[in-house]
């Protein structure tokens, strides 16, 4: 009897025809390598900003940003979102200094890259937020720092203005992030890329 239904066969298995640009991700082949930093950045009687983790990789740094509120607001300055440079003046923002002085924040603008051209490089660091979840007393995000800074201070800087917390930094020494970045393991060599599709799926956030 011929069978109704005709499974066609499955598609051949061929690498994806598309890389994940250094500087949007921690690259997927290689486990970071955790650096002993976490620290309180900032806080009030009400609320508190804290690092929770720093993990390096060659190409840059995963960070882990937390925030705690003691008692609920309505008010929209006060929510523990970090602010884009479409948030309010007075929301939570973030950002990183570098020992040659320039810096990444929340408040840049996304990264003007060639985007026919996976392996194009921003001209300037990028600070991108990767999520982040959490509710009304909590809320934990996840930022990409590209490139890896270098040795020397390193100074995380916070600003909510909302909630009584003013230009605030704490400086710590890069040294420990460029040795644990070293130690970062690859793990297999990516595929090479002919530079067409799925660059879109990693597009910069808007």
């Amino acid at each position: 009897m011929t069978a109704f239904f005709e499974i066609p066969p499955p598609p051949p298995v061929t690498d994806l025809d598309w890389i994940q640009p250094v500087w949007r991700a921690p690259p997927l082949n290689t486990v970071g390598s955790r650096v002993a930093i976490d620290f309180v950045l900032a806080r009030t009687n009400e609320v508190a900003v804290f690092v929770s983790s720093v993990m390096a990789y060659p190409t840059g740094l995963a960070i882990g940003l937390g925030v705690r509120r003691r008692s609920f607001s309505l008010n929209p300055s006060s929510n523990m979102s970090v602010g884009s440079r479409d948030a309010p003046a007075d929301g939570l923002h973030f950002g990183l200094q570098f020992s040659d002085g320039s810096k990444v924040t929340t408040l840049d603008s996304g990264p003007t890259v060639d985007e026919n051209d996976p392996q194009a490089l921003p001209a300037r660091a990028v600070l991108t937020h990767n999520g982040g979840g959490g509710g009304v007393h909590s809320f934990d995000h996840d930022f990409w720092v590209w490139p890896l800074p270098p040795a020397g201070p390193l100074a995380f800087v916070c600003e909510w203005l909302a909630q009584g917390i003013p230009l605030t930094r704490i400086e710590i020494d890069g040294s420990p992030i460029v040795a644990a970045a070293a130690r970062a393991e690859v793990l297999w060599d990516l595929p090479e890329s002919s530079g067409s599709g799925g660059w879109a799926a990693y597009a910069p956030l808007a």
